[in-house]
């Protein structure tokens, strides 16, 4: 029985953006892993599967490619484009993969590395049994101390938490993009104090100015600053969320690590005032801002626009969260060439999962 022929549809793959795309469908469709997800620290003993039903490895992949359909290619390649080095490139079509297909068809390159194994060295550091308990009991804050990691650091948070922010430097895009000694740094989205807390390492007590609402994060945030009071004097905090307009009335949804803003009041929400970076930085008198970090939960294609005066103007480092909404990798970089055309653009990605993906810029 002649077997029929499977018509590959080129109407998507019209450009090297997105044959570069299908090209790596084509090779996850050929492999299974034995984790349900990864979110967890899976099991290297459990070898990967390979397909070797070919049909299901052919239909997994035109799934995905419908599922590619779905996204707006055209803004994705001019992010593509835009990006300025080869692994950022990559990054961005795994990232896309991550979306297309499903956890049991992916990993990202971090899980090859020793990543996974620096939980023993950060625990390691934990002082006393006391916990803390966060996210309605989710998540269990303890007591670190993180000298072996060589930051001068004792604070509340987890260990993951930790290995993203001091390890692997989430904020940090290699040697390229990164907080240096006497860098003027905003913090949005400063949740317990453990980037405001790393920033003023990296900038040697330069000012940082975080900004975070959340009542129950506060009080993590002022325990942290406490415990290191050598950065009690350049550590502003700043507990309005951010946007695009001052003065705009927006609900607080609480969710730990994870609380986000809103134009829906919902159950528990918390009434705010929000700032723009542009109208604090002029209200404030901040003579200049060398680094500007955003992780607030779907807000910062707002939060940028409220920064546009404050970014042409000192063209400062920054380091974008791009993983809350489905198309921060079109919106994002749109808003920051629009802002300063000259900004050269880099992605990177810091877990195992498909959170905290993040997009760095700089002027040359």
């Amino acid at each position: 029985m002649k077997k029929k022929r499977i018509k590959l549809n080129r109407s998507i793959l019209s450009n090297t953006f997105e044959v570069k795309i299908a090209a790596c469908f084509k090779v996850f469709a050929k492999f299974r892993y034995p984790e349900t997800t990864n979110d967890y620290v899976p099991d290297f003993s459990k070898p990967v599967l390979v397909e070797t039903n070919p049909f299901r490895a052919w239909s997994d992949y035109r799934k995905a490619m419908k599922r590619l359909k779905r996204l707006d290619t055209k803004a994705l390649e001019e992010t593509y484009n835009n990006l300025c080095d080869e692994y950022s490139r990559e990054i961005m079509i795994k990232t896309i993969a991550y979306v297309c297909f499903n956890e049991m068809r992916f990993r990202f390159p971090l899980f090859y590395s020793p990543y996974l194994q620096m939980g023993k060295l950060v625990d390691s550091g934990i002082v006393g049994e006391e916990a803390i308990l966060r996210a309605g009991g989710l998540l269990k804050l303890q007591k670190y101390n993180i000298a072996k990691l060589g930051y001068d650091i004792t604070l509340w948070h987890d260990t993951m938490g930790i290995i993203i922010d001091f390890v692997e430097e989430q904020y940090k895009y290699r040697d390229i993009v990164e907080a240096i000694p006497g860098d003027v740094v905003i913090d949005a989205g400063a949740c317990y104090g453990d980037t405001a807390l790393y920033f003023s390492e990296k900038t040697k007590g330069a000012d940082v100015y975080s900004f975070e609402f959340l009542p129950e994060n506060l009080e993590v945030f002022n325990q942290n600053l406490a415990l290191n009071p050598q950065y009690a004097k350049n550590v502003h905090l700043v507990k309005s969320p951010i946007g695009d307009v001052s003065g705009a009335k927006l609900y607080g949804i609480p969710h730990g690590p994870g609380t986000y803003i809103s134009n829906v009041k919902q159950e528990n929400a918390i009434e705010l005032e929000i700032v723009s970076i542009d109208d604090f930085v002029e209200r404030n008198h901040i003579e200049k801002v060398d680094f500007i970090k955003m992780d607030i939960e779907g807000s910062e294609a707002a939060a940028l626009r409220g920064a546009i005066r404050t970014i042409r103007k000192h063209k400062p480092k920054l380091a974008i969260c791009a993983y809350h909404k489905p198309d921060d990798l079109c919106v994002l970089p749109k808003i920051i060439k629009e802002a300063v055309p000259e900004y050269r653009l880099y992605l990177d990605h810091y877990t195992i999962n498909p959170t905290e993906t993040v997009l760095f810029a700089k002027v040359p």
